[in-house]
């Protein structure tokens, strides 16, 4: 049975070693235990003002006491109370000492811990930071994008006949037009086993009603739970390795936190845990600085409030920016070539998007390789980075994304090598049909190449259906007999978020 949860061992690993210039809590203390006082302050810091109790009470140990850092007791007190006030056992166990080594203090001073309580400790932490149950249903006018048409996926040939069940926990866009376009594949479990392309595929052949704001309809952020059942299959969380990160979890384990959470957002009721508890685990290891969960916590944030301005999720996006995810690079690149972008946000974009590149992320890669081939702007456009990428977006991951085919065939036309981006662009447009979206750009693209050009554009954007909207799925029904998926299942027009819970 140890192949069906090696899936959680090692991501729960992975995330422990952290990522190359991602402030991490483990290095964090480890550095100060070895008195490298010089290496721990600033990712101390960091996590600190993330909310992490445990960096908030050593930081605030090293400031009081000048380890490091020049001495401060009021500012050192007022961090050690606020990780009293995060929930920190030392904070907690001395936090009476502390208010009356504070109230002794000099009055002027005094001010300094005040400051850092209101703004760090948890009444601080809530308003500017940390997502509270006012971010998570904060518009009255709002309603979530629900299901039209429901295709059920095929499970791998390889785990049918193993007898292996799996989940696969997507992001993807849901248009006005009520087709899902950017799927992401944020966790697949057992890991490698091949359930995320099926899954994926299952959702772009779906059909959803698009949210509405205020009676308008809107694009919409959303996560889904894509569940491979076998008849007869073992369940997927009944070893003793679930039960060791599980531990490690409850012992403030970042790595084994956000493995949990994000297993437990597709399959809560396995680790006999709540939604909000499975939210909690996330939201700890981005607080002790886990990048993915960083990104995640700011998507979750910006699906939840649609009507509210993204200041919280900004925040957490810059976070996981600086601890080099590659997903947040790709999404801050855009946000900064939107409009009129500066020469200095043209190098910032261009400089994110070649470590996305460079990263192990196939959606990041995919989108940061398309963006750095037809990008409008010369100072970010890099043909030689885009041509050394080909291959790799062509031959990994998403193939049942049109968008793969596209970045394949932009970066073939850039190279100069136009028979190749016909191909693949007829690939794409193939695909896309499939789907039901709006081709006509991809249409332009396509002639473009068969005229031996190359394109300069938007290569992300996908124009909606016009009204009336997409045709009817030409894919079976389904047989409630329980027929061979993959088929289309007519459902009930309800929320995504009720018929399937978002997780953390």
């Amino acid at each position: 049975m140890r192949f069906r949860i090696a899936w959680l061992t090692a991501m729960a690993a992975t995330i422990i070693c952290g990522r190359a210039g991602a402030a991490d809590l483990g290095t964090a203390l480890d550095n100060y235990q070895k008195k490298d006082f010089a290496a721990a302050l600033p990712e101390l810091r960091e996590l600190a003002e993330l909310g992490e109790p445990r960096a908030q009470f050593v930081f605030g140990h090293m400031v009081a006491f000048g380890e490091g850092v020049p001495a401060d007791l009021a500012t050192g007190h007022g961090w050690m109370l606020a990780a009293a006030e995060n929930g920190s056992k030392d904070g907690i166990g001395q936090a009476d000492t502390l208010r009356a080594n504070l109230a002794a203090i000099p009055a002027e001073q005094r001010p300094k811990a005040d400051d850092v309580l209101k703004r760090y400790g948890a009444g601080g932490l809530a308003q500017q930071l940390l997502p509270t149950p006012k971010d998570l249903n904060p518009c009255p006018n709002l309603r979530g994008a629900g299901q039209a048409e429901s295709v059920i996926p095929e499970a791998p040939v390889a785990t049918r006949r193993a007898g292996q069940d799996g989940d696969v926990f997507l992001q993807f866009t849901i248009g006005v037009d009520g087709l899902a376009r950017e799927i992401e594949a944020l966790a697949e479990f057992p890991k490698g086993k091949g359930f995320a392309d099926p899954a994926m595929e299952a959702v772009f052949r779906s059909r959803f009603r698009p949210a509405e704001l205020n009676g308008r309809q809107i694009e919409s952020l959303n996560r889904l739970r894509v569940h491979f059942r076998i008849t007869g299959g073992v369940g997927l969380w009944n070893d003793s390795a679930v039960r060791h990160v599980m531990a490690l979890a409850e012992d403030g384990d970042p790595g084994a936190e956000f493995a949990i959470g994000m297993a437990a957002a597709a399959d809560a009721k396995a680790f006999r845990l709540t939604e909000e508890r499975a939210r909690s685990y996330v939201l700890k290891a981005a607080q002790a600085g886990n990048p993915r969960a960083q990104y995640f916590i700011a998507q979750f944030l910006v699906s939840s409030a649609p009507c509210m301005e993204p200041v919280k999720a900004q925040r957490w996006l810059d976070v996981a920016v600086r601890s080099a995810e590659p997903a947040a690079q790709v999404h801050r690149a855009r946000q900064l070539l939107r409009g009129n972008p500066s020469a200095d946000d043209q190098v910032e974009a261009k400089r994110l998007l070649v470590a996305a590149a460079h990263s192990d992320s196939v959606f990041a890669m995919r989108h940061a390789v398309g963006i750095l081939a037809t990008a409008p702007a010369e100072n970010v456009r890099d043909l030689a980075i885009a041509a050394s990428f080909r291959q790799k977006v062509k031959t990994k991951d998403y193939e049942e994304d049109p968008q793969t085919w596209e970045t394949v065939a932009a970066v073939s036309a850039a190279g100069g090598e136009f028979a190749e981006a016909v191909r693949s662009q007829h690939k794409a447009i193939r695909l896309a049909e499939t789907y039901r979206w709006n081709t006509g750009e991809m249409a332009d693209r396509l002639a473009a190449y068969s005229a031996n050009h190359a394109w300069i554009g938007d290569l992300l954007h996908v124009p909606p259906v016009p009204a009336p909207g997409p045709g009817p799925n030409t894919m079976r029904r389904c047989n409630p007999n329980g027929p061979t998926p993959p088929c289309m299942l007519e459902v009930p027009p309800r929320s995504v978020a009720a018929a399937v819970k978002p997780g953390p």
